[in-house]
C-alpha cells in the first residue's frame, strides 16, 4: 500500500492528522449527500427532533405538535429527550431552520465520530503493545478504521437526517476513552449526557458507575453517580414543573406499547399506537403525555405478565430486524428513517463482513481497559434496542464497534506479514508495499 504509507508519512503532526480525518470524513458524507438527501422530506423520530429544535430556535421552548398532529397546537413536550435538540437548536438560531442546516450539523458530528475511532484504535494498540508497538503501522491502522466508517453505509445513512445517532456515538466514544484514561468526572458527565441524548439511556449511568467501582473504587463509583444524577437533575426538575412528573421521556410508554400490547401480538409486529385504531380509546390521553406514557407502558407491561414468552417474540423478531436479515421487516424502519433502501440492502453482506471481522478482533482485545469499557457500553445499547423497537439504526454503535475491530485487526495482519518478511530477509522496499 504505498500510497497510503505516503499518505501517513507526511500525516506526522496531530492538525496536519485531523485535516485529513476531517476531509476522509467530509467528503463521502456530501457524495452520499448529493445522491441520496438533496430534497430530503422529514419523517417520524426525524421530523420531531427537527421541530422541538425549531421550536427551541424561535424561543417556544420545548413544544412540539406530536402526538396530536395538529400543527396550530403546540404544548409543552418531554416526548424526546432535550440535548440533540438543543444543540440544533443552537445551529438552527444561527443559520436558520432549513433541513440541510441540520444535515450539516449531523454530518459535521459524524466527522467526530470518526476522529475519535482513530484515537481509540491508537490508544487501545498502545495499551496492548506498549514498547512493541510499530507506530506508523498503529497510525495506519487508525485511519484504516475511520476510513471503513467514513464510507460504512449505515453511518453515512445516520449522519445525514436529524436523528441523534451521531451524537450518542459522540458521547459513547466519550465516555470510554475518559474511563479508560481515570478520569471519571468527564466520563460520568458523558454518561450523564447520553441519558440527555439517547430515549431508555437510564441503564448507561448504572453502567458508567459499575465500572467505576470495577476499575477506579467505590467511593470515586459513588462519585460518578452524583455527577450523572447532577447533569440530567434540570431536565427532570424542568418535566416536574412542567408535565407533573420528574421524567426523563415521555415515549418509554410508546415503545413498549408498539411492541408488546396485546394488539402488536396480534400483528405479530410493530404497531403505532397514535395511528392504530385499536388505540383509539386511548386517544383522548394524548393531550397529557404523562399520564398516556403510563398507559401505554401499562398496556405492554400488562400483556408481558400474562403472556411472558412475547418478550423472546420480540427479540427474535428485533435481531431479525436490526442486523437485517430479512429486508421485508426491516425496510420500514429503513423507510422511516429515510434511509435508500436500494443502498443499504445491496451492502448487506459488506456489512455482515466487516461486523464478523470487527466483533472477532475486539474480543481478540477483550483484556484491554478500554476495549471492556467498549463492549459493556456497546452491548448495552445493542440490547436496548433489541428489546425496544429493533430498528436498523439502533445498530449504530454496533457499526462503530466492527470499524475499531475492523483496524484492530489490520494492525495484527500487516504485523504479521511485516515478521514472517523480515524472517524471511525482506527488505524494507519491500516491506513498504504491505
Amino acid at each position: 500500500m504505498p500510497l497510503l504509507n505516503r499518505v501517513i508519512d507526511h500525516l506526522g503532526s496531530k492538525k496536519k492528522r485531523y485535516f485529513f480525518l476531517v476531509l476522509l470524513g467530509s467528503v463521502p458524507q456530501a457524495i452520499a449527500g448529493f445522491i441520496f438527501y438533496r430534497h430530503a422530506i422529514l419523517l417520524s423520530d426525524s421530523s420531531n427532533y427537527f421541530n422541538i429544535a425549531r421550536n427551541l430556535a424561535a424561543g417556544r421552548g420545548f413544544t412540539d405538535n406530536f402526538p396530536l398532529m395538529n400543527p396550530l397546537v403546540l404544548h409543552q413536550s418531554a416526548w424526546r429527550p432535550p440535548l440533540y435538540p438543543l444543540l440544533l437548536s443552537v445551529v438552527l438560531f444561527a443559520f436558520g431552520p432549513h433541513i440541510i442546516v441540520a444535515q450539516i450539523f449531523n454530518a459535521s458530528t459524524g466527522v467526530l465520530d470518526i476522529i475519535l475511532v482513530d484515537i481509540t484504535v491508537r490508544k487501545i494498540l498502545f495499551s496492548r503493545f506498549k514498547e512493541d508497538q510499530d507506530l506508523k503501522l498503529s497510525s495506519t491502522a487508525g485511519i484504516m478504521a475511520s476510513l471503513l466508517l467514513a464510507t460504512y453505509p449505515p453511518f453515512l445513512s445516520d449522519t445525514l437526517v436529524p436523528l441523534t445517532e451521531p451524537l450518542e456515538i459522540l458521547l459513547i466514544l466519550c465516555t470510554a476513552l475518559w474511563l479508560a484514561n481515570s478520569r471519571y468526572l468527564l466520563a460520568s458527565l458523558a454518561a450523564g449526557l447520553l441519558m440527555l441524548t439517547k430515549p431508555g439511556a437510564e441503564a448507561f449511568a448504572l453502567i458508567t458507575s459499575l465500572l467505576t467501582f470495577k476499575f477506579l473504587g467505590y467511593r470515586i463509583g459513588f462519585k460518578s453517580l452524583a455527577v450523572v444524577i447532577l447533569v440530567i437533575l434540570p431536565w427532570l426538575t424542568r418535566n416536574y414543573v412542567v408535565l407533573g412528573a420528574p421524567v426523563l421521556e415521555t415515549s418509554d410508554g410508546f415503545n413498549l406499547a408498539s411492541e408488546y400490547s396485546q394488539y402488536s401480538e396480534q400483528s405479530k409486529g410493530f404497531v403505532d399506537p397514535v395511528f392504530d385504531p385499536r388505540f383509539k380509546s386511548y386517544w383522548p390521553l394524548e393531550d397529557n403525555e404523562v399520564k398516556w406514557d403510563q398507559t401505554l407502558a401499562s398496556l405492554g407491561l400488562d400483556n408481558i405478565k400474562s403472556h411472558p414468552v412475547v418478550v423472546f417474540d420480540v427479540f427474535k423478531r428485533n435481531v431479525e430486524t436490526m442486523f437485517q436479515f430479512r429486508p421485508i421487516m426491516s425496510n420500514p424502519a429503513e423507510n422511516s428513517d429515510l434511509r435508500d433502501l436500494a443502498f443499504v440492502n445491496n451492502s448487506r453482506q459488506w456489512i455482515y463482513f466487516i461486523s464478523a471481522i470487527g466483533l472477532y478482533f475486539s474480543l481478540y482485545f477483550i483484556k484491554d481497559r478500554l476495549m471492556v469499557i467498549l463492549l459493556a457500553l456497546v452491548g448495552l445499547d445493542t440490547l436496548s434496542g433489541l428489546f425496544s423497537t429493533g430498528a436498523p439504526r439502533l445498530r449504530s454503535s454496533f457499526d462503530v464497534l466492527s470499524c475499531i475491530g475492523f483496524g484492530l485487526g489490520y494492525y495484527l495482519y500487516r504485523q504479521s506479514i511485516h515478521k514472517h518478511a523480515e524472517s524471511k530477509g525482506a527488505s524494507k522496499h519491500f516491506l513498504s508495499f504491505y
